[in-house]
């Protein structure tokens, strides 16, 4: 036997096991960098793509929309013409209810618009008006025009629209320097003679924003004693619905 097979094998030689250490050791930064260098554009991607979808809502948000209805545009002699109209079918309903027999009036857009525009002070007040309450309609009822400066933003102008059997409002809010269109759409009801109103659409500027996130906050908003007072239908009414695009009231 020779002396090579009666050696003992303790394993490599010291300079191979050098050379394998050395080798590992200066492939370790590369591994290392190039595992960091993989992944840093996803990471990057990832922020660039949260960032853009944000301007984009900001900016549907800021967008001016395309009106949801045709609302009217009335002429201030003509306004007060529709105001004095609305006056006089909401005293005929009344006479016959003081009188003990069943009535009903229809109220058009023109009218509710223009009894809201003289509500707010832009058209003249009338005799009629000074004698007899006016309903609760929904021109009422999502606007928060009594909100004090310190408070949410103030209700710069509003329009509305009777479209079927739904009433669609369009609110034009100042913020922040800019001008954001809020629209509301729903459906109106009648409970306990306070008039309610159930939301199918809802869009700040051009963004839709889903009903779910909405409804249950407009609903506890019109439960507050402030705006659900502004809500309460008149003895004489005992019923209102929207249908044809007009407001029937009995």
């Amino acid at each position: 036997m020779s002396r090579n097979q009666l050696r003992p094998h303790f394993g490599s030689p010291p300079q191979a096991q050098y050379r394998e250490s050395w080798h590992n050791a200066r492939d370790m930064p590369t591994a290392t960098a190039a595992q960091q260098k993989s992944g840093f554009p996803w990471l990057k991607t990832i922020r660039w793509t949260l960032l853009a979808v944000l301007i984009i809502v900001v900016m549907l948000m800021i967008k001016k929309p395309a009106p949801p209805a045709t609302f009217p545009q009335l002429a201030p002699d003509v306004a007060a013409a529709s105001a004095t109209s609305f006056d006089a079918k909401l005293n005929e309903l009344e006479r016959a209810r003081q009188g003990g027999y069943a009535a009903e009036v229809r109220l058009t857009s023109e009218e509710l618009n223009s009894a809201f525009q003289r509500s707010q002070g832009q058209l003249p007040q009338t005799a009629a008006n000074t004698t007899t309450p006016e309903p609760a309609t929904p021109p009422t009822s999502p606007a928060p025009t009594t909100e004090t400066s310190e408070g949410p933003p103030q209700v710069k102008s509003m329009q509305f629209a009777m479209v079927g059997d739904q009433v669609v409002g369009q609110f034009v809010v100042p913020r922040y320097g800019l001008d954001v269109y809020v629209t509301l759409a729903g459906s109106l009801s009648s409970h306990d003679g306070y008039v309610g109103l159930k939301p199918t659409l809802f869009k700040v500027g051009d963004l839709n924003v889903p009903i779910g996130w909405v409804d249950s906050v407009l609903q506890s908003k019109l439960a507050e004693p402030e705006h659900r007072e502004k809500l309460k239908l008149p003895a004489f009414v005992s019923d209102h619905r929207v249908e044809n695009g007009e407001l029937g009231i009995v």
